[in-house]
This record gives C-alpha cells, sequence and structure tokens, in this order.
C-alpha cells in the first residue's frame, strides 16, 4: 500500500493483473497493491513475488505505477492493483498485458489498454479510449468522446454525450443513447442502437 500526491495524471503501466481505478472526494492517489503465487512451495512463491516489481513515483504533474517481471513471465501467479483518485484528475492512462480494467467517477481523460482482459467504465467526465485484445467493453456514462475496440467481446455502451466509435471482432454491439454521431463495427455479432441524435454508421 502507499500514496502519490501532487499529481494531475496517472498512468498506470503493469505485465499482468487486474486494475481498477476510482474517484472520490481523495486527497492525493492512495493504492494498494496484491500479487499471489500459486507455486507448490513457500521458496518458490516467494522467489516469485520478489521477481515481480513494482515501482511507483511522481514525475512532473504525473504519478506512476508500474509493474514488471525482472525474469520470464511465470504462471500459476496473479495481482491486483486497486487506485483511490481524486475525481477531479485530468487524465489516466492504465495499461496492463492481460488483467481486467475498471475504472469509475474520473472527471477526465481516460485511456485503458489491455491484452485480452475486460474493461467496464463508467462515470467518466472526459474522452475514452479502450482496448483489449479479446474481452468484453462495458460502458457507462460518457461526458466526451468514446473510442472502444475488442478482438472479439461484446461491446455494451450506455450514455455518451460525444462522439462514439465501437470496432468488434466478432461480439455484438448495444448503444444505448449517444448525442452526436455513431460509427459502430463488428465482424460478425448483432448491432442495436436505442437512440443517438447524429448520424449512425
Amino acid at each position: 500500500t502507499g500514496s502519490l500526491s501532487g499529481a494531475r495524471n496517472l498512468h498506470i503501466k503493469v505485465e499482468i493483473g487486474n486494475v481498477k481505478v476510482q474517484g472520490g472526494q481523495t486527497q492525493g492517489i492512495t493504492y494498494a497493491i496484491r500479487s499471489r503465487s500459486f507455486e507448490s512451495t513457500e521458496e518458490r512463491a516467494r522467489r516469485q513475488l520478489d521477481s515481480y516489481k513494482i515501482s511507483t513515483y511522481t514525475r512532473g504533474d504525473t504519478a506512476w505505477i508500474v509493474g514488471e517481471w525482472e525474469s520470464g513471465h511465470p504462471h500459476k501467479f496473479s495481482s491486483e492493483i486497486t487506485v483511490n483518485v481524486p475525481r477531479d484528475m485530468d487524465s489516466v492512462r492504465i495499461e496492463t498485458d492481460g488483467g481486467q480494467i475498471v475504472a469509475t467517477g474520473i472527471s477526465g481523460r481516460l485511456d485503458a489498454e489491455s491484452g485480452g482482459g475486460n474493461i467496464h467504465l463508467d462515470d467518466i467526465g472526459g474522452a475514452i479510449s479502450a482496448e483489449t485484445g479479446g474481452g468484453p467493453i462495458d460502458i457507462g456514462n460518457v461526458g466526451g468522446d468514446l473510442a472502444v475496440s475488442t478482438g472479439g467481446g461484446t461491446i455494451r455502451i450506455g450514455s455518451v454525450k460525444g462522439k462514439v466509435a465501437a470496432e468488434s471482432g466478432g461480439g455484438n454491439l448495444v448503444l444505448m443513447s449517444a448525442d452526436q454521431e455513431a460509427s459502430l463495427q463488428t465482424g460478425g455479432g448483432s448491432i442495436r442502437v436505442d437512440k443517438c441524435t447524429g448520424r449512425v454508421k
């Protein structure tokens, strides 16, 4: 666990694990990181935990949380990062090589990228850019533009004030409400639009 202060932006970049970011009435950034090893002996587990290095620091007005393997990519290992941030962050960027990403309650911009996990984003004031290699994407309320893509999962979008661009390799797409134009594309699933004020492609 730990805290980072004085940052307007947050960048999380990890090689494994789920990432959850929650905005609220907090001062500064606080985080909790839980790593689990499922190795057969305690000694091997300790070695594995020691080889996954987590660094946290602030550079300029950006806070960084970075997790990387010093040797190889072990199996039988999981990690989870939970971060609480002030709601009025300018931007949050989350990158994980495979875990799921959840982010809620941020007034600024959000970028999310996963090698294959689920993505769930809601109550984001700025623009969103989100991409996953294959999991489903679930979006709630967005105050800016939205651009999302998945290699094959379903995409479900709630209410978007800006433009919408969504693309899936094969899953279904559902758009509840968009105030501007929407471009929706899937390699094989169905597309459903309940309400869109602008042009729909």
